[in-house]
């Protein structure tokens, strides 16, 4: 019995030895794991979307700066100054959405630069006045400019530059003129800058601007400097 046993496990053992054997000559491939069943993943894309540009306001127009002269300039260059100055303050009422305080105050500015350039600026005022233009800036509720016109305006800018020339076109305008405001304001600067030499033209512009507002041409239009100018003349002559 013992012999038999011994006889079987050593069967066995053989067995055994000859299958390892077999295994590593024969390698069986492993079956590969199943795949996870493949899950339909719909990858929640978190691309956003670029915001639409936001709508950029246009910019006013701004005027071309103007070039300074320096002190040793040609009277050429102070006259393109002066000329594209007069351009300039001639555009104001071109300026989207009216005249700002900002405007007004640059405006103002370069008013005074026109002044600046002296007798450089009588030859493009002179320009302008021929043109016959002219802008109302006392229209409206409020005048920011503080000037009743343009024309009103650079009347005033010849006053401010002592010179013959200066003088001699405010003659000129005189005679061109019958706007009652401008031939009270040419008036009174004449006879600053040149007492008496004007005066019978004077009283005679007076004259025919008075008639002219008592026929309804001149609405609006302040007449009572004309009737002082008018009653001067008289009681000096009554005299």
């Amino acid at each position: 019995m013992r012999k038999s046993v011994l006889w079987l496990c050593s069967i066995a053992a053989v067995a055994v030895l000859a299958i390892l054997v077999i295994t590593s000559k024969h390698p069986v491939n492993p079956q590969p794991a199943a795949s996870p069943p493949q899950m339909a993943v719909t990858a929640e894309t978190n691309e956003v979307s670029p915001a639409p540009p936001e709508p950029v306001a246009t910019p006013a127009p701004t005027p071309t700066p103007v070039w300074t002269p320096s002190a040793n300039s040609t009277n050429a260059e102070r006259t393109a100054v002066a000329r594209e100055l007069v351009k300039q303050l001639s555009e104001v009422g071109m300026q989207p959405g009216g005249i700002t305080p900002e405007i007004a105050a640059k405006w103002n500015r370069d008013l005074e630069s026109l002044v600046e350039q002296g007798t450089a600026a009588i030859a493009p005022l002179d320009e302008f006045f021929q043109s016959k233009a002219d802008e109302r800036f006392d229209t409206g509720k409020t005048n920011l400019l503080g000037e009743p016109s343009l024309r009103m305006a650079f009347i005033e800018v010849l006053f401010n530059i002592p010179a013959p020339e200066n003088v001699e076109l405010q003659g000129r305008l005189l005679q061109d003129t019958s706007d009652p405001a401008e031939v009270a304001l040419l008036a009174r600067q004449l006879e600053a800058q040149d007492p008496g030499k004007y005066h019978d033209l004077i009283v005679y512009q007076a004259q025919v601007a008075s008639d002219q507002a008592n026929h309804g041409q001149w609405p609006g239009r302040d007449t009572k400097p004309l009737l002082e100018i008018l009653r001067n003349h008289f009681s000096t002559n009554a005299k």
